[in-house]
């Protein structure tokens, strides 16, 4: 994780992207992000065949500088709600999500 493990990273585009741990397992969303702080913009297209999990986004950080968010390709057994409540977390951020069924939703339109 030395790649993701600056304080000057401010950019996050992750788009399909598989990162695998050292015993060769799928890293989960919020291990990847977990020691980016000062991140302005993130960009997390999961992949087709990715676990994703409720959890997934309780157990992501907080980014305090967090402008702009894009969450992709989330499978359709996720409950909105939990995305949605992540977004939250960021008031002043243009949050932008879509699930697998190409159903979107765009928080700045509400």
């Amino acid at each position: 994780m030395k790649l993701f493990s600056s304080d000057t990273i401010k950019n996050v585009y992750l788009v399909c992207v598989v990162i695998k741990d050292e015993n060769g397992q799928d890293m989960p969303m919020d291990k990847i992000l977990h020691d980016i702080s000062n991140i302005e913009r993130l960009s997390f297209i999961f992949p087709r065949l990715a676990h994703v999990t409720a959890d997934t986004f309780t157990r992501l950080p907080y980014f305090p500088k967090l402008r702009k968010v894009t969450i992709g390709n989330i499978p359709e057994h996720i409950d909105e709600s939990d995305v949605i409540a992540f977004e939250k977390k960021y008031p002043s951020a243009s949050c932008y999500h879509t699930f697998r069924s190409n159903a979107d939703y765009d928080r700045s339109s509400n």
